[in-house]
């Protein structure tokens, strides 16, 4: 089996910083970003995206 590099992408206009997908990666690569959006809410983003991955 071939290795690929995976990637999200986050709406960071509707994202509410819930945490969910943070739980949810079983890489660890999603954090909350420091900056807010347009309403306030820190957003999800890929921190260390070098450690992602999945297998197909």
């Amino acid at each position: 089996m071939a290795k690929f590099r995976g990637a999200i992408v986050v709406d960071t206009e509707r994202c509410k910083g819930c945490g969910v997908c943070i739980t949810a990666c079983p890489c660890g690569v999603i954090e909350l970003a420091k900056e807010v959006n347009g309403k306030g809410y820190n957003y999800a983003f890929m921190a260390n995206p070098e450690a992602c991955h999945r297998l197909r």
